[in-house]
């Protein structure tokens, strides 16, 4: 089989160690993707300065994604830092920002250890 063959059959590089991180760090980029002139995110939702931040998270994952499982361990913590939700072993969402109040919520969960 050509390469080309094995890469429409195979949607992950093969050196990449964690498909879940790889595919929340694919869609982080293709959700924050430059404007044309190249000074902004196209995003609407955020419209920061590109590369914004979750450009830069994106990319730091699908590095990681490849790396020892320490590296991807932290590149996740990282990226859980800067309001990143982290990869769904049972599908991938879109990642979206929590509210103030999901936020609490989550806080006093975690607090508690539910």
């Amino acid at each position: 089989m050509s390469s080309p063959e094995m890469a429409s059959t195979h949607p992950f590089p093969a050196l990449v160690h964690d498909h879940a991180l790889w595919a929340t760090a694919q869609l982080l980029i293709v959700q924050h993707l430059a404007e044309p002139s190249g000074d902004r995110c196209a995003n609407s939702a955020c419209a920061a300065g590109y590369p914004c931040t979750p450009s830069r998270v994106g990319a730091m994952l699908a590095a990681a994604s490849m790396a020892p499982f320490h590296q991807r361990m932290t590149a996740l913590l990282d990226a859980r830092s800067c309001a990143v939700p982290p990869p769904s072993i049972y599908g991938l969402a879109a990642p979206t920002r929590r509210t103030s109040a999901e936020q609490a919520k989550f806080s006093r969960l975690v607090a508690v250890g539910a």
